[in-house]
């Protein structure tokens, strides 16, 4: 009896830790479904508040931005000072300075890396007939593009504009204080400035700890995507200069003139901080380790300057699917966005293990043997080369915004042709009808006539 009682007490027991169990588990769920829910609700709230980005021009709404939600002050006491006027002059010139910037950042995000020229002619399409186009010549615009280095970068092999990050415009202008100040910057010291660069970053707080960490990792290693050493720097930054003897950074003579390196708001502009775009501008190309599966396919980039971004593949939108995910991708920069920083575009599989990597396998042995006769088979090297083609998946990039614009349009005109078949079609019943009734009235016609004369015919 006794045993009895004591298994109904343990099962009971039993019973209340379980209930008890599912109760703290519920409560878990719960408390992290509502920071969920509260994550999505801030996201969508700041997604509001900020433009969408598009190439239109739209100088009144990018002013209003500028002068309500932006710093102006520190960037026009500067201004005011280096060009001895009063801060009414100064506010107008730094905002159609502003403007212009904001226009030319937002079709580089959205078209891609482009020569100035395929540049002018895309800016001349975005304005419409009621607007007057900011630059008035491809010169015009080259000079001001010119001018607005570092917050534009030109590629050296392929003479095409593309936007930078933030944190290399910060990086730049950091510089500049650093070397107004006395600091001597030697390339020996690289690490050691990056290092306490790194401390003076400000990124973007958005409440919730595990994106803040997220957004303050990508933001210290943001800037290495755009220069990888003082020597590059000042190759490709107007107002930088270096000695090769002496391996030191230094300002040129007409720095202290360029604006960029001295206003803080171009370290921030409108377009430049939006954590709902992709610049198409900014392409990286990276190993990427997968980290979850489904439909949006996650990773995290292994190596590089980035080491340890997280990466997003729309997989239903590539030509086909790829189950390996150690691969080498083609992506772009999706700035300050907490979930990821590189959408992937192009996917190509790799074997990145010690087994089968090129240098150790039999078949690299094998080539080099090869190699070495004069009866090379070209063919057999054609054939991995279309191999190698084969097995890239990739998606074309598409302005989804403008695609479902162009959809809904595409509705609408069937909607409307089938409106107008229906009507054709009651058209041609309605008169179906009125000639049958016609036809029926004539015959009663007759047939009341041909009644008439029987009659008249009986009586004669």
């Amino acid at each position: 009896m006794n045993n009895q009682n004591d298994r109904v007490e343990t099962v009971s027991a039993s019973l209340e830790e379980r209930q008890q169990r599912r109760k703290v588990i519920k409560a878990v769920k719960s408390e992290k479904n509502k920071k969920v829910m509260q994550g999505k609700e801030e996201r969508k709230t700041l997604k509001a508040s900020l433009p969408s980005l598009k190439k239109d021009y739209d100088p009144e709404k990018w002013s209003q931005f500028y002068i309500n939600d932006y710093p102006l002050q520190p960037s026009l006491s500067i201004l005011q000072e280096m060009e001895g006027i009063n801060e009414q002059e100064a506010e107008q010139k730094l905002l159609d300075i502003l403007i212009r910037v904001t226009f030319i950042e937002a079709n580089l995000a959205c078209n891609g890396e482009q020569r100035v020229e395929e540049l002018f002619e895309n800016l001349k399409v975005s304005i419409n007939e009621l607007q007057a186009m900011p630059f008035k010549s491809v010169e015009d615009l080259s000079t001001f593009i010119d001018s607005m280095i570092p917050v534009f970068k030109k590629d050296v092999r392929t003479r095409k504009w593309k936007n930078t990050g933030c944190q290399f415009r910060v990086f730049c202008q950091w510089l500049y204080t650093r070397i107004q100040n006395g600091y001597v910057v030697n390339n020996h010291d690289f690490d050691k400035d990056y290092d306490q660069f790194k401390k003076a970053i400000v990124c973007r707080v958005t409440g919730n700890e595990e994106d803040d960490k997220v957004l303050r990792e990508f933001s210290e290693k943001e800037a290495l995507l755009d220069f990888s050493s003082y020597t590059y720097l000042a190759a490709t930054v107007p107002g930088f200069k270096f000695d090769k003897k002496t391996e030191i950074l230094s300002l040129t003579s007409d720095a202290a003139k360029r604006l960029p390196l001295r206003l803080p708001i171009f370290t921030n502009t409108l377009n430049s901080f939006n954590p709902f775009k992709i610049d198409y501008s900014r392409s990286v190309n990276v190993f990427v380790c997968s980290s979850g599966g489904g439909h949006n396919k996650t990773g995290f980039v292994v190596g590089g300057p980035i080491n340890g971004a997280r990466t997003m593949m729309y997989q239903k939108r590539f030509n086909f699917a790829i189950h390996n995910f150690q691969t080498r991708c083609h992506g772009y920069v999706c700035p300050n966005n907490p979930i990821h920083q590189v959408e992937v575009f192009e996917v190509e599989p790799v074997n990145r293990d010690f087994e089968h990597n090129l240098m150790l396998d039999d078949e690299y042995d094998r080539s080099m043997e090869q190699t070495k006769k004069k009866d090379l088979d070209f063919r057999n090297l054609g054939f991995m080369k279309t191999k190698m083609q084969g097995s890239v998946a990739t998606r074309p990039i598409v302005d989804y915004e403008e695609e479902s614009k162009l959809k809904k349009e595409a509705r609408q005109a069937r909607a409307g042709e089938e409106e107008e078949e229906e009507e054709e079609q009651n058209r041609q019943k309605s008169e179906e009808t009125m000639k049958k009734l016609s036809e029926e009235e004539e015959r009663g016609t007759l047939d009341s006539l041909d009644q008439k004369r029987n009659t008249k015919n009986c009586f004669e």
